[in-house]
């Protein structure tokens, strides 16, 4: 689903999941869920938490692992 990479892909690649989800409302969640999969396992974006919230980032973010407090 184009619309995904296009949103998790903009703004140094970061948005919080549950934005994510209602900018994509008119699509069905379980599409929105299997699109999510797929751009983490391949690689594209990855799910973070920080301090409890999920935010999904775009691979080539500036997210990163690197900071303290985020996890997998």
């Amino acid at each position: 689903m184009e619309e995904v990479r296009s949103l998790v892909g903009h703004r140094n690649g970061t948005m919080r999941e549950r934005s994510l989800r209602e900018a994509l409302g008119r699509f069905a969640p379980g599409e929105v869920d299997s699109t999510l999969v797929g751009l983490e396992t391949s690689g594209w974006a990855h799910r973070r938490v920080y301090r409890g919230e999920v935010f999904w980032e775009y691979s080539g973010g500036t997210f990163g692992d690197s900071r303290k407090g985020y996890r997998a």
